[in-house]
């Protein structure tokens, strides 16, 4: 046990600043204040093995960012392509709609499951995880998308989502561990 946080306000607000800062949260205890309002103790550890020399921090904080790069024009690549894929499937807005409900089913599978894969494996291997199914996800609608198969392109989705929602929040715990071994803010520029 690493650390203890008191937040005002609801539990679920209480573990997202936790996990936002870098912790795994291993306990959360309730107690209330004067007032009547709800008060949580929010006990924490942290995963980051961070390299401590500048050298190794800057290394650290560029790879994070070639990471939010390859991410950013991931989503880009697909977003602009969407016209085109509709296209080869031949499908209408209401089947498209279809199609673009595996991305939500596997973005929010992935948002899910990171606080808690943060919180046993670390953001590095959850990041790199995210990265794979991301790279798996545009490769299966690419050939979705080359043999006009539906099927093909709503699992490409759920895995680029999956990847998505894994890497998103696994990046945004490392950035912050980053921020703190720097002393300065970085992850705008990201």
């Amino acid at each position: 046990l690493h650390g203890h946080a008191r937040i005002v306000g609801d539990v679920v607000v209480a573990v997202h600043h936790a996990l936002v800062l870098g912790a795994g949260v291993v306990g959360v205890r309730e107690s209330g204040c004067a007032h009547g309002c709800s008060v949580y103790d929010v006990y924490v550890r942290t995963h980051s093995r961070a390299p401590e020399s500048t050298h190794n921090l800057l290394r650290w904080r560029n790879a994070l960012f070639a990471c939010f790069v390859v991410f950013g024009l991931s989503l880009a690549s697909w977003v602009t392509r969407t016209p085109a894929i509709r296209d080869a499937v031949g499908a209408t807005t209401a089947q498209m709609g279809l199609l673009l409900l595996g991305l939500s089913i596997g973005s929010m599978t992935g948002v899910l499951l990171a606080g808690s894969l943060v919180l046993r494996r670390g953001g590095r291997p959850v990041a790199m995880s995210g990265c794979l199914s991301v790279a798996l996800g545009m490769t299966a609608i690419t050939a979705g998308s080359g043999l006009g198969s539906a099927p093909t392109i709503f699992v490409g989705l759920m895995l680029f989502g999956l990847g998505m929602g894994l890497t998103e929040i696994a990046l945004n715990i490392e950035g912050a561990a980053v921020e703190k071994k720097l002393g300065r803010s970085v992850l705008p520029m990201m």
